[in-house]
């Protein structure tokens, strides 16, 4: 579509983002597969990755995964998550 087109050919320096849903391994994912793919899109492109998650995200897990922790260099949270497993910065 026109929406995947126009997202590919960007080059942000740094993408925030977020979704759905996080679980204890580390694994972000989202229950609309459109809107996962754009951002797959997004993140590939980007030089720096800032996931933003509120704690109600926490230990759950969507259909459609979209990346891991150990592919974001920060992720932003509201409080600690004891026990996630994740090599990214955590703030």
């Amino acid at each position: 579509t026109e929406a995947y087109r126009a997202v590919s050919m960007l080059k942000p320096d740094i993408l925030f983002f977020s979704s759905q849903s996080l679980d204890q391994n580390g694994i972000i994912s989202d229950s609309t597969e459109e809107e996962n793919y754009l951002r797959m899109l997004m993140l590939n492109a980007a030089a720096q990755k800032v996931f933003l998650c509120d704690s109600e995200k926490f230990n759950r897990r969507s259909v459609y995964t979209l990346t891991d922790l150990d592919h974001v260099d920060v992720a932003v949270f509201d409080r600690e998550y004891e026990g996630l497993k994740h090599s990214c910065t955590v703030l």
